[in-house]
Parts: C-alpha cells; sequence; structure tokens
C-alpha cells in the first residue's frame, strides 16, 4: 500500500462542481436541441423536393449524434453522483469505524 496518502484522495467540492456544469450542460443541450427541433418542423412545413428531403434525412442523422452525446454527458454526470455518494459513504464508514483521529 503506498505510503502517500494523497493517493487516494477525492475533492468533493470539485466533484459537485463537475456534476452541476455538466447538469448545466445537458441542461443547455435539452433546450438547444428542442428549439433546434422546432426550427426544423417548422422549414419542413414549407419545404418541398429532393432537396427538403435530403436535408431532413441529414438533420435525422444528425439529431441521433446530437441525442447520443447529450445522453454521453448526462451519464457522466449520473456517474459523477454516484462516485460522489460513493466517496462519502466510504468517508463516513471509515471516519465511524477510526474515529476522528
Amino acid at each position: 500500500m503506498p505510503e502517500d496518502s494523497q493517493a487516494f484522495q477525492v475533492d468533493l467540492d470539485q466533484l459537485d462542481n463537475l456534476t452541476a456544469r455538466a447538469g448545466n450542460f445537458v441542461g443547455f443541450l435539452n433546450d438547444s436541441l428542442t428549439s433546434l427541433q422546432q426550427r426544423m418542423d417548422a422549414l419542413q412545413h414549407t419545404w418541398t423536393g429532393d432537396a427538403a428531403r435530403a436535408q431532413a434525412d441529414a438533420y435525422r442523422q444528425w439529431s441521433t449524434g446530437a441525442t447520443d452525446v447529450r445522453e454521453g454527458v448526462d451519464a457522466m454526470r449520473q456517474a459523477a453522483v454516484d462516485a460522489h455518494t460513493r466517496y462519502t459513504t466510504a468517508i463516513d464508514t471509515v471516519t465511524r469505524i477510526l474515529g476522528n483521529r
């Protein structure tokens, strides 16, 4: 076991900050994707032809990728929340077992 106690430290405040920032980014992505979808829907109501179909297909493909990014960022945010809970539980358990040394 390493003697350097720094090797096993985590900054819970920094983890909270990261979680909040990721949550804000997910919210921004949700709002942006919703707004863009509304604009694309309005455009598709007035645009017809081959170019309109090509644009709609390209947008659907792009939207799928953007949704994957949003879901990935949200999964990372949730992993940070879960990590915070586990670290806090571990700290509380060790403190309870060893006392405040």
